[in-house]
This record gives structure tokens, sequence and C-alpha cells, in this order.
């Protein structure tokens, strides 16, 4: 069975914030993160809870994909890693679960054909960039 990403999952984007060397919530950047989407360290950037931030807090089965530049890697949310946010450089996905598994669509993003699908939806700008419309309408064989 095929659907468009949109049919089976909500995206959204990361948040943009100042941050700080401590704090109450981990903000997540592109630099935590290998190119293929290993988290190589624990976030050393954080920012204040607030209403705002709230509103943004990644939930179990939260997919980051990164949407700008050249590493389009994605990378699946654990709640045992504590309160954490996306910065914006991520879409945040999140699956409808009963539908389909989030490590499952994590690995599907990070395989070589969507790699290679992300790097042309990001071409024609000086820094590369997905549209949240062209990522919903990304076909995912489940």
């Amino acid at each position: 069975m095929t659907n468009s990403l949109k049919e089976i999952a909500t995206i959204k984007f990361g948040l943009h914030a100042e941050t700080q060397e401590y704090g109450e919530v981990m903000y997540l950047q592109a630099g935590h993160f290998s190119n293929n989407g290993k988290l190589l360290q624990m976030p050393t950037s954080f920012i204040d809870a607030n209403a705002r931030v709230e509103e943004h807090l990644l939930q179990d089965g939260d997919i980051l994909l990164a949407g700008k530049g050249n590493r389009n890697f994605a990378w699946c949310y654990t709640g045992n890693l504590g309160p954490a946010v996306a910065s914006s450089i991520f879409f945040v996905i999140q699956p409808k679960q009963d539908w389909v598994n989030p490590e499952y669509l994590t690995a599907y993003f990070n395989l070589e054909k969507c790699q290679l699908h992300f790097r042309k939806l990001g071409e024609g700008s000086n820094v590369a960039s997905i549209r949240k419309s062209e990522l919903g309408e990304l076909s995912i064989t489940i």
C-alpha cells in the first residue's frame, strides 16, 4: 500500500529560539547528529519552558527530518531523552502510529532513494530547502 506522507502523518516546523548553556528543555540542532542521523552527543543547547515552547515539545515517536542544507537525515525521538524541541532546521513529523511505525518511517527517510529525492526537492536555491507541501506529497510504501 502506498500513501502520501500527509495522509499518514502531521508535518510541522521546528522552533526558532535563542539558546543558552543551561535550561529545562533540550534544543536539538543539526550539529548534534551525524550525517546518517545518529545522535552524536547529548545536546548542549537549551531553552527555558514557556507556553510557546510547550507547544513544540517532542512526543515519543516524533521524527525529525532535516529540511534545510545538504544533510537531510531523519531521526526518531524517544521520550527517555527528556524534554526536547527541534530547531527550525527540522521538520517534525508525527506519524499516525496506528498506520505506520515511526522507526520504519525514519528508516524509509534515510534510504538512499529518499535521500536523492530530498536533494532534488531542495535544488534551485543558495541553501537547499525542502518545501513542506512537496514533503507532504512524498509517496510512502507501507
